[in-house]
């Protein structure tokens, strides 16, 4: 960081398996949480980028991409039963995924191929002639112990901060994410 730092302006971590275990919280007495205040000293922005979400009322949302989370789901579904992955699929506002049941552990191939399925799968129909009339941004994501396809990216957030603290890509760094 330090050899680029005459340029930085933004640093943004992922948050789950970058910063923090997968779920899971900063502890207090961590020695990461020491390393971010010095930067901090140091006069750059730090902040924390992640897919996680905690919505409100998304129900508008969810009306109008319901059928895209359809597809997502089904290329999942595809994934469950031709592996027979010991799996549930969760729907959330802007996002469905596989997660494995109680006591299980999938591995991380496993997961990989699901995320690049749905990925073939997701830019397959963003090039067909009605995908192209619905460019969304979307990110398809091994969890570490689960898959998830989300509406939308982190590059979205990393661009409102570079807008919002008026910090150019090149002076911006992005630390994480698989």
């Amino acid at each position: 960081i330090l050899a680029i730092a005459p340029k930085l302006k933004l640093i943004t971590f992922d948050g789950d398996m970058t910063l923090y275990g997968d779920g899971k919280d900063f502890e207090q007495d961590s020695e990461l949480v020491k390393l971010l205040v010095k930067l901090l000293e140091f006069d750059f922005n730090v902040c924390v980028v992640t897919a996680a979400g905690y919505p409100g009322d998304a129900q508008r949302y969810e009306q109008r991409l319901s059928g895209l989370l359809k597809g997502f789901e089904k290329t999942l579904q595809r994934c469950i039963n031709d592996m027979k992955l010991p799996c549930t699929i969760l729907r959330k506002s802007r996002a469905v995924g596989i997660v494995p049941q109680p006591n299980v552990k999938i591995f991380r191939e496993q997961l990989d191929e699901c995320v690049l399925s749905t990925q073939h799968s997701l830019i397959s129909y963003l090039q067909s002639s009605s995908g192209k009339q619905h460019s969304l941004p979307f990110c398809a994501f091994n969890g570490g112990s689960d898959v998830w396809v989300d509406i939308g990216n982190k590059l979205i957030g990393v661009r409102i901060l570079q807008n919002f603290l008026g910090a150019t890509p090149a002076e911006t760094l992005h630390v994480g994410d698989q």
